[in-house]
């Protein structure tokens, strides 16, 4: 009896002191692996805060050699917006920031991460180049935790969304550094892609062409906005998604000296649906800024002046035949141009033009 005593417990001591081995051998192995993932993702973070700077500086000289470029083409005379005069903000939002890439300006929205607007010209007098250019790139114009990140966009086409050109890459085709610089992040807005590759592309080609032949005589300017109006709680890894998408134009053929050359301007708003045709409002300046975007106390001209000062019947003319050559989606045209359309309508059965 006092045997087998004296085995059991030299037993249980040795089955304990396997015990307190393999504790200590697995809280070390934890303990260094722990260490191990806290170093890696110390090295992650400097990694990527390198990787940043790196392409904030390659950006930097990129955008040093365009200025170049510009130069040399004389497009740095160009304004971007009409008379000079940006679009004024009532009050003094702190999360909006402005950035001027020479030819095109942006303002940016830090809170939501998306642009309020895009502001572009539109010019002919160049060679225009083909091919599209892909890849995504910082603002070096802008703090980098002001603006997202380009993983952050990971996964969005699986939602079916597209990382959407505010400023169109085919507008900017003067060179390719042009196009290269519409890739910013800070030129993204978040579309879905069905209506990105329907509606929006036939508007965005529909006032391209119209452009081209109606605003295109020597002295004549063409100026665009385009922007977004946010959506209240749709976001994707805390990037806004818009519910609408907008553009304003403003052709001034005031000094082309041209008979019969009239100055024309209208803005259309359109939602950020996934449909493949849409419905799409159709305004003059004032009524669209005044209905959609009273946050701003002008578009195209100081606060209290008339915004973009054209012509009537020659903006109807234009927007007709947009709607002419766009047999899908559907459109509405608003406010004082619907007033005028009808007048215009009214006078043609008159003289006997229409039936």
């Amino acid at each position: 009896m006092h045997s087998t005593t004296k085995y059991f417990y030299f037993y249980i001591v040795i089955f304990f002191k396997y015990i307190l081995v393999d504790v200590v051998c697995v809280t070390h192995t934890t303990y260094r692996q722990a260490n191990t993932n806290y170093a890696q993702s110390l090295q992650n973070i400097t990694t990527e805060t390198k990787v940043n700077k790196r392409t904030l500086n390659n950006l930097s000289i990129l955008f040093a050699n365009f200025i170049k470029d510009i130069r040399k083409a004389q497009l740095t005379q160009r304004p971007i917006f009409y008379k000079g005069l940006q679009p004024t903000l009532r009050g003094n939002p702190v999360h909006y920031k402005y950035l001027d890439l020479k030819f095109y300006a942006t303002l940016y929205d830090t809170e939501n991460k998306i642009p309020a607007y895009c502001a572009y010209t539109l010019h002919f007098d160049h060679r225009r180049i083909s091919g599209r250019i892909n890849g995504w790139y910082l603002n070096f114009l802008l703090n980098v935790n002001e603006q997202p990140k380009i993983e952050d966009y990971i996964g969005i086409g699986k939602l079916g969304f597209h990382r959407g050109h505010l400023y169109p890459q085919f507008y900017a085709a003067e060179t390719q550094v042009m196009r290269r610089m519409t890739n910013l992040i800070t030129n993204i807005a978040i579309q879905h892609g069905t209506f990105n590759i329907n509606t929006w592309k036939r508007l965005e080609f529909g006032l391209f062409r119209e452009t081209r032949y109606e605003c295109n005589s020597a002295g004549g300017e063409s100026f665009f906005l385009t922007g977004v109006i946010p959506s209240r709680r749709n976001f994707f890894n805390k990037i806004n998604i818009p519910k609408y998408f907008w553009t304003a134009v403003c052709c001034d053929i005031s000094d082309a000296h041209e008979l019969g050359r009239l100055n024309w301007s209208f803005a259309y708003i359109v939602a950020n649906d996934a449909k493949r045709t849409q419905n799409i409002d159709m305004y003059s300046v004032k009524d669209f800024r005044d209905i959609w975007l009273p946050q701003f106390g002008s578009l195209f001209t100081s606060p209290g002046e008339v915004e973009c000062s054209s012509d009537p019947e020659k903006s109807i003319n234009v927007i007709t035949k947009i709607i002419n050559k766009n047999n899908k989606d559907r459109f509405f045209i608003r406010g004082e141009l619907l007033r005028f359309s009808n007048r215009s309508r009214e006078r043609s059965r008159t003289v006997g033009l229409m039936p």
